[in-house]
């Protein structure tokens, strides 16, 4: 992330800069990281476009940043990155095309927000998730779902 002001510093660990605390639409907000991805009004909200915010790799950094309701935030945004890039991986499959011999996905994403049935989930969160990934080539499905249900 580049940003003037930083929200990561660039010497040492790469430690998550703290702000003052703050609740905004149920997390707790105490480092520029979580201030980026909550406060519409934060100096760091427009350093990613609409478009990339609408990734699944975004989808799974906000997740992961963002936790549960008994979240223990980490001070360095390395394990933030880890874990994301790993979920990352586990949902989707690549392959090679033969002809062009180029990497390809070959998993389709669906975000399942809602069945007409029952509710998916339990309140109401913005780190509500439940994402289906479809692989047609080894015929397998894959299903994140986190649902945020709060503490207090």
């Amino acid at each position: 992330m580049t940003a003037d002001p930083p929200v990561v510093r660039k010497t040492g660990e790469g430690d998550i800069i703290k702000c003052m605390d703050d609740n905004r639409e149920g997390f707790q907000v105490s480092d520029k990281l979580r201030e980026m991805l909550l406060c519409e009004e934060s100096e760091h909200a427009e350093l990613y476009s609409p478009e990339e915010k609408q990734q699944l790799l975004w989808s799974l950094f906000e997740l992961v940043c963002l936790g549960g309701a008994c979240c223990q935030f980490e001070d360095q945004l390395k394990p933030y990155l880890e874990i994301t890039k790993r979920l990352y991986k586990a949902l989707l499959s690549v392959h090679k095309d033969p002809g062009t011999g180029k990497v390809e996905v070959a998993s389709t994403v669906l975000e399942v927000k809602g069945c007409d049935c029952l509710p998916l989930f339990p309140h109401k969160s913005r780190n509500n998730r439940c994402l289906v990934t479809i692989d047609s080539m080894k015929r397998t499905i894959q299903v994140l779902y986190h649902a945020h249900i709060p503490w207090w």
